[in-house]
């Protein structure tokens, strides 16, 4: 019996002594992670909120282009693996030479079992351990700081009225339409900012990377924030694709309770108390349709479009499913820009043949962040990748724009263009000269609507909203929607009216009105 004892005793400090190298050389290999991962998170998603962090913690996020993955494996996961081999081998022969040669043993009983503890080894071992913690702290707290995770949860302390205070109710304005309703185009680019002009032309580019759109935008509607080319400015809750898709056809930025994360929050109704601009154009009988080469589910985006405004959706799996693709086709995000416009010519020349009015939305994705995706068709005219596909990705656009402009239906059709949020693609800005405001994209084609003003102006996706409606020759009494105001329109925007920094922490802050309002759809 002793001696089966005595086998398990010796098991079980086996086991033991296992146990806690496992745990001491895991905590070295998450310290160096901690490191590596602080620095691409830096690097790759230096304009990531919290908002959209929780966001895509609570909706689908299938078809989610994997070069993500591949890049943090490459920066991150991959070099901490290569460091803590090394490392590992260079403590165990320490340890060793401690066990063989260094060892001052103290003496203990426990449950009448005698134990030897080499001090020198353990030692060595808490004082390895400690600062691999604190090593992973402060590259975890860099992190949190950096995301301002710190400054999120601040806010959520205390109800801010901002948003109750300054929402207009979209079904209680009166909108009346013209007699022969126009037609709506609505281009999304993917991470598309002014930016990408050259210095002449207001941007921050030494060539001029939008030179195949730069005579589309001087001969039509641009809303700048400077004398030159400019756009808006990014806000909470806007600054990721499936934000700024409701932000600029609601009014209304994405927000997330955070009560409902990690919950069985039904996602079958997203938005629910907003009225946005496929609710008021399906109301006024168009066609409604959305084209985009990835799959709809991702963020929701599915969810949003067919329950506000019921529109068919052009994406990756429905065009597999037409057979206009192969079954095992991906590429980038699903498919690629050039065939995304296509599509859309197919599209346009269809709906125009109906006799309601349409709402041809498009979504483009070769811009997307880390370097973008240069179609064989792109030619690589710039040392950075990313500079050739956004310079292909302008001549796309102008050509799909010019023919749309050649067809019968364009008389009666408005084109809009607007970027979604600022390029992540965080490095490619890191020089930016100190005092340039990098804003989103925007272009009104063939507007109904005349501005009052294009140029030094401070506004928002938020105000694409009514803009949008107004370019449409709509009348908007009042020309506010949402959070959003009409910029064709004299009236002042929320930030031109409050300032920048107020309208940010407003639109940050929480918001018991907006949760009970557009997530839960409570009050009326």
């Amino acid at each position: 019996m002793k001696k089966v004892s005595k086998k398990i005793l010796k098991t079980l400090e086996i086991i033991g002594r296992i146990v806690l190298d496992v745990a001491f050389y895991a905590m070295i290999f998450l310290t160096i992670l901690a490191v590596f991962s602080t620095k691409w998170v830096k690097a790759t998603y230096g304009g990531l909120t919290v908002d959209e962090i929780l966001f895509h913690l609570t909706v689908p996020i299938e078809g989610t282009e994997t070069g993500i993955l591949k890049s943090f494996y490459a920066k991150a996961l991959y070099p901490s693996i290569w460091m803590v081999i090394p490392i590992i081998i260079l403590l165990f022969f320490i340890f060793d030479y401690f066990r063989r040669y260094k060892a001052i043993y103290i003496d203990f009983t426990v449950f009448k079992k005698k134990f030897s503890i080499k001090i020198h080894t353990i030692v060595l071992a808490l004082l390895l351990f400690s600062g691999s913690i604190y090593l992973m702290w402060t590259n975890i707290d860099k992190c949190l700081t950096k995301l301002k995770i710190y400054d999120y949860l601040e806010a959520q302390k205390v109800d801010n009225p901002f948003i109750k205070d300054n929402y207009v109710e979209t079904k209680d304005v009166e909108l009346t339409f013209p007699k022969k309703k126009r037609n709506l185009i609505y281009i999304f680019l993917e991470s598309f900012e002014s930016s990408y002009f050259s210095t002449y032309y207001g941007g921050d580019e030494y060539y001029n990377l939008l030179d195949g759109m730069t005579d589309l935008t001087s001969e039509n509607v641009n809303f700048s924030n400077t004398d030159k080319f400019g756009g808006a400015l990014q806000v909470p809750g806007t600054t990721w694709t499936s934000g700024s898709l409701v932000g600029q056809t609601s009014g209304i930025p994405v927000k997330i309770d955070t009560a409902i994360v990690n919950n069985k929050y039904n996602h079958s109704s997203y938005m629910k108390g907003a009225t946005t601009l496929g609710d008021i154009l399906k109301e006024e009988g168009y066609n409604q349709e959305f084209i985009m080469g990835s799959d709809k589910s991702f963020g929701n985006r599915d969810v949003y479009f067919e329950g506000h405004g019921d529109y068919y959706i052009l994406d990756l799996k429905e065009a597999k499913k037409l057979g206009k693709l192969p079954e095992d086709y991906y590429v980038w995000w699903g498919y690629e820009d050039s065939k995304l416009f296509e599509y859309a010519k197919e599209e346009a020349l269809r709906l125009s043949q109906e006799d309601e009015p349409f709402n041809l939305t498009i979504l483009t994705a070769n811009t997307h962040f880390e370097e973008g995706y240069l179609e064989e068709s792109c030619p690589n005219l710039y040392r950075e990748q990313y500079s050739s596909v956004i310079a292909c990705s302008a001549d796309q656009i102008n050509d799909f724009v010019r023919w749309v402009q050649a067809q019968d239906f364009y008389d009666n059709t408005t084109i809009i263009i607007a970027g979604d949020h600022l390029t992540m693609n965080n490095a490619y800005y890191e020089n930016a000269p100190e005092g340039y405001t990098r804003t989103i994209y925007n272009l009104f084609i063939n507007s109904s609507a005349k501005p009052n003003e294009t140029k030094n102006r401070q506004f928002t996706a938020l105000d694409m909203f009514p803009s949008t409606l107004a370019a449409m020759g709509v009348k908007i009494d009042g020309d506010k929607l949402a959070l959003g105001t009409n910029l064709f329109s004299d009236k002042q925007t929320l930030i031109e009216k409050y300032g920048y920094d107020e309208v940010n922490k407003g639109l940050g802050a929480r918001s018991a009105y907006y949760n009970n309002k557009f997530i839960y759809g409570t009050l009326k």
